[in-house]
């Protein structure tokens, strides 16, 4: 293995362990609030990730070519989460 296959990999599992810190530091700033967890908010998490992915794939894959165009996607996805919070 390479030293641009390794600096890849450890990229990748930065990147994995970035996501899940995130989304930990959210729940236990929502659990320190309110005093109550609720694992729904995983759900809704995973349904703007799918959202996300499903709308580079389908309907704008000009955007995930660039890194702004990607990162607007994801922005789009937290906000359908968020909107299926609100409405639910």
């Amino acid at each position: 293995m390479g030293f641009e296959a390794l600096a890849l990999q450890l990229l990748n599992g930065l990147s994995h362990a970035t996501t899940l810190f995130l989304m930990a530091s959210g729940l236990t700033l929502i659990f320190g609030v309110t005093r109550i967890v609720n694992f729904a908010h995983g759900s809704f998490f995973m349904l703007g990730a799918l959202w996300s992915a499903h709308a580079v794939t389908n309907w704008w894959p000009d955007m995930a070519g660039s890194a702004w165009g990607y990162g607007a996607v994801i922005l789009m996805g937290a906000c359908v989460s968020a909107l299926m919070g609100a409405v639910t």
